[in-house]
Parts: C-alpha cells; structure tokens; sequence
C-alpha cells in the first residue's frame, strides 16, 4: 500500500503558488553546464512552473518552446509574463504531443513522482524526442545524502535537532516536503528499459540532488567516435 499519492499531494501543494521555493540564479548557471553540446531549437519543459528558467537558461531563443506545468497558478503567472508562450496545465507524467523535441527538460520534478510515474514520463518522452535529442531530469534528490541533509550538513541551515532530524524523515517517508529521494541506480535501471544511455553528474550547488542525461544509444556512439 502507498504511504500517499503523488500527483494528488503535489498538486494541493502547488496550486496557489507563483513562485518556486529555491534560488533560481546561482542553480540556473549550473544547469546550463548540463546543455553542453545540446540543440535547444525545440524544446519541451515539463514542470515548467512559473517559467522562472525560460530567459535564465535561453529558451526564450529557441524556434519552439512548450511548457507543462501541474499547477494552473503557476502557469497563469507565466503567461502574464510571456503571453505568447506555449503553455498547458496537466500532469507531468501524462503529457505528450505530436511534435518531436531536441530537448526534454525538468528541473526539481522526479521527486514528486513514483517509479512507475517516472517510467511513464520517459516513455512518453522517448516518443517526442528528436533523433539525437537529450532529455535531461536536473536537481534529483539524493538517497545516500539524505540524513546529511535532515541534520543540516548540506544545507546553508544549523544543524537540526534530534526531534525535528526524526519529524522531518518522516515527513519525507510519507511524501511530504522532499518527496522521493532516488538511488541512482533506480534511474540507471529505468534508463535501460527505455534503451536510453545515462550520465549523471553531481549538483555542486545542491550537493543532496543530482542531475540525469538521457540519450539515444546512437548519440553516444556518435559522440563517442568524433572524440
């Protein structure tokens, strides 16, 4: 039996919200590293929130841009700001399009998911990329990491105390708060159903999450070759 249900929890968590809960630049810069190399002229942004990323990360040059946001408050705030912008409401896991994408993105979302959500969101996300396209799930909550971030270690926070440290792993095993903190090897494992091949990378700013780059077996040995 599930200790909660994900889309319906996020959802009552989300809706209402304009902005998200994180420091936008400095994390920004960071992820721009993980689209070395990538073609961002068609690009998908799942868990696109308020569009907080759209000109920080240069999406606003790309030739078409779609953004999917859960929450309706959230996506009415971009749209108030970018008005012309593609944008729908729906759950991240069930979207797909008829249009191919050279770029798949999600920022801080797989935590809110299952593991049968996330293998939904990749095979729904294979259909839509382009050939030698690259999805890539950034800022991924860290299993091994997750004491050291409940005490404080990781985090610009004191260190916590031994009854708030023992609230907040179970907050956290019940869904609450953080969400799902992943293995990564439950991402290696879900990257090989779909054929995918994986690279991660640590995120040095929030040293507890780490970032997933998916890609079609014959990108890497194309890329492999012209090294």
């Amino acid at each position: 039996m599930k200790l909660y249900q994900p889309r319906k929890s996020w959802k009552a968590m989300w809706e209402g919200e304009t902005t998200p809960h994180w420091e936008v630049v400095p994390m920004a810069a960071e992820l721009s590293l993980l689209f070395s190399g990538a073609k961002r002229d068609r690009v998908l942004e799942i868990g696109c929130g308020n569009g907080i990323l759209f000109d920080l990360l240069g999406f606003s040059q790309s030739e078409n841009y779609h953004g999917v946001d859960l929450s309706s408050s959230m996506i009415d705030e971009f749209r108030k700001r970018k008005p012309t912008v593609s944008l729908s409401v729906g759950p991240a896991e069930k979207y797909e399009d008829g249009n191919q994408y050279d770029l798949i993105f999600s920022n801080g979302l797989v935590q809110y998911f299952d593991l049968e959500m996330l293998d939904e969101m990749l095979t729904r996300s294979m259909r839509m990329l382009a050939p030698h396209g690259r999805i890539i799930m950034a800022s991924i909550p860290w299993r091994a990491t997750r004491n050291h971030f409940y005490r404080g270690d990781l985090t610009k926070n004191p260190r916590a105390g031994a009854i708030q440290y023992l609230k907040s792993l179970i907050s956290s095993w019940k869904g609450n708060f953080m969400g799902r903190w992943y293995d990564p090897r439950e991402i290696q494992k879900a990257a090989d159903r779909q054929g995918l091949n994986l690279t991660l990378a640590g995120s040095l700013y929030y040293p507890y999450r780490f970032h997933a780059i998916f890609n079609r077996p014959e990108v890497a040995s194309t890329t492999s070759k012209a090294a």
